[in-house]
């Protein structure tokens, strides 16, 4: 896995993130690397969005980068998301403003942050599924 992070600092004016990807890919194809998965992130964005949720912004700079990302998300989108995250929409109050609870959680999807832990997840569990049967193997001989 490559991860591309501070994805919401590419201007779009100068390049797009699918040309950074295909810049990125064609330099490790330069350097012999075969396996490209490429994945473009906010990662502090993301975390933001998801303190938000958790009602554990406090500070003024949190409540500043808050609503930054939240209106730099309602333009941008780093990776595509799928709409109607939630059925049953709630609303939460994040420094005296009311925001729906499925826009945050579609902006968090947008970080790219939802595809990067989904690729770990899914390698964590091939790692495992290969360990387990070589023990399986290993055990099975003696």
């Amino acid at each position: 896995i490559f991860v591309l992070n501070k994805a919401d600092q590419i201007r779009s004016e100068k390049e797009s993130i699918e040309e950074i990807i295909t810049n990125t890919r064609q330099y490790l194809t330069n350097i012999g690397v075969e396996s490209q998965n490429i994945i473009p992130i906010s990662a502090y964005a993301a975390k933001i969005f998801k303190l938000a949720l958790a009602d554990k912004l406090k500070t003024y700079d949190d409540e500043i980068d808050f609503e930054f990302y939240y209106n730099w998300f309602s333009k941008n989108r780093i990776l595509p998301v799928k709409q109607s995250i939630l059925e049953n929409d709630i609303s939460v109050k994040i420094f005296g403003k009311e925001y729906k609870r499925s826009d945050i959680l579609e902006k968090i999807c947008a970080t790219g942050i939802i595809e990067l832990e989904k690729e770990l997840e899914r390698l964590m569990k091939d790692k495992i599924s290969k360990h387990i049967k070589k023990e399986i193997k290993y055990y099975g001989k003696k």
